[in-house]
Protein backbone atom coordinates (compact mmCIF):
# COMPACT_ATOMS: atom_id res chain seq x y z
CA UNK A 1 0.00 0.00 0.00
CA UNK A 2 2.65 2.46 0.82
CA UNK A 3 4.00 1.79 -2.73
CA UNK A 4 0.97 2.20 -4.33
CA UNK A 5 1.06 5.62 -2.67
CA UNK A 6 4.06 6.42 -3.57
CA UNK A 7 6.28 5.95 -0.86
CA UNK A 8 9.75 4.42 -1.05
CA UNK A 9 9.89 3.18 2.61
CA UNK A 10 6.79 2.31 5.43
CA UNK A 11 7.64 0.85 8.54
CA UNK A 12 5.99 -1.07 12.16
CA UNK A 13 6.45 -1.76 15.21
CA UNK A 14 6.98 -5.69 15.42
CA UNK A 15 6.87 -7.03 19.18
CA UNK A 16 7.46 -10.45 20.09
CA UNK A 17 4.34 -10.83 20.87
CA UNK A 18 2.82 -10.37 17.27
CA UNK A 19 4.50 -13.66 16.25
CA UNK A 20 5.21 -15.61 19.47
CA UNK A 21 3.77 -19.18 19.83
CA UNK A 22 4.84 -21.32 22.10
CA UNK A 23 3.43 -24.35 20.41
CA UNK A 24 4.69 -24.67 16.60
CA UNK A 25 3.73 -22.58 13.66
CA UNK A 26 1.66 -19.69 13.11
CA UNK A 27 -0.72 -19.40 10.24
CA UNK A 28 0.80 -16.78 7.77
CA UNK A 29 4.47 -16.95 9.27
CA UNK A 30 5.15 -20.44 9.75
CA UNK A 31 7.94 -21.23 12.53
CA UNK A 32 7.91 -17.08 14.90
CA UNK A 33 11.50 -17.57 15.52
CA UNK A 34 12.35 -17.61 11.65
CA UNK A 35 10.18 -14.73 10.96
CA UNK A 36 12.04 -11.58 11.40
CA UNK A 37 15.13 -14.01 9.20
CA UNK A 38 11.65 -14.57 6.71
CA UNK A 39 11.53 -10.67 6.75
CA UNK A 40 14.94 -9.63 6.02
CA UNK A 41 15.16 -12.34 3.23
CA UNK A 42 11.98 -10.36 1.34
CA UNK A 43 13.76 -7.22 2.18
CA UNK A 44 13.01 -5.54 4.98
CA UNK A 45 15.34 -3.53 7.21
CA UNK A 46 14.92 -4.35 10.24
CA UNK A 47 15.68 -1.21 12.85
CA UNK A 48 16.09 -3.01 16.58
CA UNK A 49 15.36 -0.10 19.21
CA UNK A 50 16.68 -0.82 22.47
CA UNK A 51 16.00 0.62 25.99
CA UNK A 52 19.05 0.51 28.81
CA UNK A 53 16.42 0.38 31.86
CA UNK A 54 14.18 -2.26 31.77
CA UNK A 55 11.69 -0.51 34.36
CA UNK A 56 11.42 2.68 32.92
CA UNK A 57 10.32 0.67 30.30
CA UNK A 58 7.94 -1.02 31.89
CA UNK A 59 6.55 2.03 33.48
CA UNK A 60 6.20 3.79 30.45
CA UNK A 61 3.59 1.56 29.05
CA UNK A 62 1.76 1.20 32.09
CA UNK A 63 1.37 5.10 32.52
CA UNK A 64 0.25 4.76 28.86
CA UNK A 65 -2.10 2.28 29.23
CA UNK A 66 -3.44 3.94 32.39
CA UNK A 67 -3.03 7.23 31.24
CA UNK A 68 -1.91 8.47 27.65
CA UNK A 69 1.76 7.67 25.83
CA UNK A 70 2.30 11.33 24.73
CA UNK A 71 1.27 14.91 25.14
CA UNK A 72 1.20 17.37 22.31
CA UNK A 73 3.62 20.11 22.21
CA UNK A 74 0.92 22.84 22.98
CA UNK A 75 -0.61 20.91 25.91
CA UNK A 76 -0.46 22.22 29.36
CA UNK A 77 -1.17 19.09 30.63
CA UNK A 78 0.91 18.18 33.73
CA UNK A 79 2.58 14.98 34.91
CA UNK A 80 1.71 13.70 38.26
CA UNK A 81 3.48 10.40 39.75
CA UNK A 82 1.32 7.46 39.37
CA UNK A 83 0.60 4.86 42.23
CA UNK A 84 2.32 1.69 41.00
CA UNK A 85 1.24 -2.20 42.13
CA UNK A 86 4.99 -3.12 42.82
CA UNK A 87 4.03 -6.71 41.19
CA UNK A 88 2.26 -5.74 38.26
CA UNK A 89 5.62 -3.49 37.19
CA UNK A 90 7.59 -6.53 38.18
CA UNK A 91 6.52 -8.65 35.80
CA UNK A 92 5.99 -5.76 33.27
CA UNK A 93 9.78 -5.24 33.69
CA UNK A 94 10.47 -8.97 33.48
CA UNK A 95 8.36 -9.35 29.82
CA UNK A 96 9.96 -6.11 28.61
CA UNK A 97 13.21 -7.80 29.50
CA UNK A 98 12.43 -11.13 28.32
CA UNK A 99 11.19 -9.58 24.77
CA UNK A 100 14.27 -7.68 24.15
CA UNK A 101 16.32 -10.60 24.77
CA UNK A 102 14.43 -12.71 21.84
CA UNK A 103 14.29 -9.22 19.74
CA UNK A 104 18.11 -8.92 20.35
CA UNK A 105 18.31 -12.48 19.57
CA UNK A 106 16.67 -13.27 16.42
CA UNK A 107 17.75 -10.10 14.54
CA UNK A 108 20.91 -9.77 15.93
CA UNK A 109 22.46 -12.41 12.98
CA UNK A 110 20.49 -10.14 10.78
CA UNK A 111 22.19 -7.15 9.36
CA UNK A 112 20.06 -4.12 10.93
CA UNK A 113 20.85 -0.85 12.64
CA UNK A 114 20.21 -0.71 15.74
CA UNK A 115 19.12 2.18 17.81
CA UNK A 116 19.36 2.90 21.52
CA UNK A 117 16.09 5.00 22.99
CA UNK A 118 18.30 6.82 25.32
CA UNK A 119 21.16 7.66 22.85
CA UNK A 120 19.04 8.29 19.85
CA UNK A 121 15.32 9.13 20.80
CA UNK A 122 14.95 11.05 24.85
CA UNK A 123 16.85 13.77 23.64
CA UNK A 124 14.98 16.16 20.90
CA UNK A 125 18.62 17.34 20.03
CA UNK A 126 19.86 13.97 18.67
CA UNK A 127 16.53 13.28 16.45
CA UNK A 128 17.78 14.75 13.39
CA UNK A 129 20.92 12.71 13.35
CA UNK A 130 19.13 9.96 14.48
CA UNK A 131 16.58 10.19 11.24
CA UNK A 132 19.50 10.44 9.19
CA UNK A 133 21.16 7.84 10.43
CA UNK A 134 17.41 5.88 9.66
CA UNK A 135 17.21 7.58 6.62
CA UNK A 136 21.13 6.21 5.27
CA UNK A 137 20.68 2.70 6.49
CA UNK A 138 17.11 2.52 4.25
CA UNK A 139 18.79 4.07 1.37
CA UNK A 140 16.55 7.16 1.32
CA UNK A 141 16.70 10.85 0.88
CA UNK A 142 16.33 12.58 4.83
CA UNK A 143 14.18 15.66 5.58
CA UNK A 144 14.14 18.08 8.74
CA UNK A 145 12.34 16.50 11.04
CA UNK A 146 10.41 18.20 14.31
CA UNK A 147 8.45 16.72 16.69
CA UNK A 148 4.94 17.63 17.93
CA UNK A 149 4.90 15.15 20.61
CA UNK A 150 6.97 16.08 24.25
CA UNK A 151 7.49 12.81 26.80
CA UNK A 152 4.86 12.29 29.17
CA UNK A 153 6.69 11.33 32.24
CA UNK A 154 9.60 13.07 34.35
CA UNK A 155 13.41 10.93 33.17
CA UNK A 156 13.96 9.95 36.84
CA UNK A 157 12.27 7.07 38.19
CA UNK A 158 11.24 8.55 41.63
CA UNK A 159 10.16 11.15 39.94
CA UNK A 160 6.94 8.75 38.04
CA UNK A 161 5.85 6.49 41.16
CA UNK A 162 4.18 8.07 43.99
CA UNK A 163 4.65 4.86 46.18
CA UNK A 164 8.50 4.90 45.12
CA UNK A 165 9.37 3.27 48.23
CA UNK A 166 7.13 0.45 47.94
CA UNK A 167 7.79 -0.29 45.13
CA UNK A 168 11.68 -0.04 45.07
CA UNK A 169 11.65 -2.14 48.53
CA UNK A 170 10.02 -4.99 46.27
CA UNK A 171 12.94 -4.39 43.70
CA UNK A 172 15.73 -4.19 46.18
CA UNK A 173 16.55 -7.98 46.49
CA UNK A 174 16.74 -8.76 42.71
CA UNK A 175 18.46 -7.41 38.98
CA UNK A 176 16.55 -4.75 38.51
CA UNK A 177 17.19 -2.57 41.89
CA UNK A 178 19.89 -0.48 40.41
CA UNK A 179 17.88 0.90 37.32
CA UNK A 180 15.90 2.50 40.37
CA UNK A 181 18.66 4.85 40.57
CA UNK A 182 19.46 5.44 36.86
CA UNK A 183 17.99 8.35 35.24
Amino acid sequence: MAGLRGMSAFGWKLLPGHFRNLGGTIRGIGDPTQYPARLNAMGYRPVLLLRANPVQQALSFISGADRQFHYSNESDDGFEPIEVDPVRLMAATWIVESDTEVLSRLVGPLPHLRLSYEDDLLDSVAHQTTVDRVCEYLGIDSAPVTAGLRKANPRQTREIIANFDEVRKLFASTRYASYFDAA
